[in-house]
């Protein structure tokens, strides 16, 4: 057996953004975006209403931030690619330590966003279904040894890893092992299905407690953590199909079903994860429509609309008054 280079061999290899990632890099720009901005406003909104901040410290607000700070890394990423393909008019240049490590970290990060829901489901369904309580602490430390696995495989590129064409850089630093991307990709599936799983029992444990006099919000809350968790397992279930084309050649994915496929993987986590709680869960929802004004404008829309009335159907009188 020849000898293992290590990878740190490699680092200062000189590589660039590869001309094709261009387009994707402006699109993700383009629709990225305005998805953070959605993300970070409910994550200010929170932080400005305390008493729903901690009310859902270990439940909705501990999704919010858990995608915030997992889920826009890589839109962050691809702006900056985006910034500097413009600028430098294709020629983006990076050492191959600094196109791996960013792309590494900022995949690793993203696909940690698809596990935080399930952390949630799978906490709630000790304390609705097992009476169990966990804390905000137990949630992170939870979070932290699911994703660890991930964590392991993301961090052997900088050790292991040889360069391999890619098609973001023209070369980075891979673990080029067969079975490790897909075991990857299953495990991160498995973690998704199973929050789906354990919100689907929660949500029924909490329907009969209902009838027993629960809380309508408890059901409340547990419906909408139930309807997160299938943001992320939808995206890795196109994961799955892909990588299943891809390993058994039995069929190739269209670009009609591949690019939307791709486009709702990034926003699962950065759009639909805070619009379902902005406009499922009640209290954030009032929150955010006092933030907006929108109440006022309702009020204020109603009440024209009662002097318009009261004007149309008692009309001043013709008589005059002496």
């Amino acid at each position: 057996m020849g000898n293992i280079i290590p990878a740190a061999a490699f680092y200062g290899q000189p590589t660039q953004i590869a001309l094709g990632f261009w387009g994707p890099s402006e699109e993700v720009t383009i629709y990225g975006l305005p998805c953070v901005a959605i993300l970070g406003f409910l994550c200010l909104l929170l932080l400005f209403h305390r008493k729903i901040l901690i009310e859902y410290q270990n439940t909705l607000t501990f999704i919010t931030f858990g995608c915030f700070f997992t889920a826009t890394p890589i839109v962050w990423y691809n702006v900056m690619i985006f910034i500097g393909m413009e600028i430098t008019n294709g020629n983006f240049k990076f050492t191959l330590f600094w196109c791996t490590f960013f792309k590494v970290s900022t995949l690793s990060l993203w696909f940690c966003s698809f596990v935080v829901p399930s952390v949630v489901s799978f906490n709630r369904y000790l304390l609705i279904v097992h009476n169990k309580h966990s804390s905000l602490r137990m949630s992170i430390l939870t979070l932290v040894i699911v994703y660890f696995p991930m964590m392991i495989v993301d961090i052997l590129s900088f050790f292991i890893g040889t360069p391999q064409k890619n098609d973001t850089c023209e070369s980075w630093l891979y673990v080029n092992l067969t079975p490790i991307p897909q075991l990857y990709t299953m495990y991160i599936f498995l973690v998704s299905a199973s929050g789906v799983l354990f919100g689907k029992l929660t949500l029924i444990k909490v329907a009969s407690l209902q009838k027993q006099g629960a809380r309508v919000n408890d059901r409340q809350l547990a419906t909408v953590i139930y309807t997160q968790s299938w943001v992320p397992f939808l995206a890795t279930t196109f994961f799955v199909i892909s990588n299943l084309g891809v390993i058994s050649n039995w069929y190739v994915l269209p670009i009609w079903f591949t690019k939307p496929a791709n486009i709702y993987a990034v926003i699962g986590t950065t759009l639909l994860i805070p619009l379902i709680a902005l406009v499922r869960a009640s209290k954030i929802r009032n929150a955010a429509m006092g933030t907006l004004c929108i109440e006022r404008f309702i009020d204020a829309s109603s009440q024209n609309d009662s002097a318009g009335k009261t004007q149309q159907f008692h009309p001043p009188s013709l008589v005059r008054v002496t």
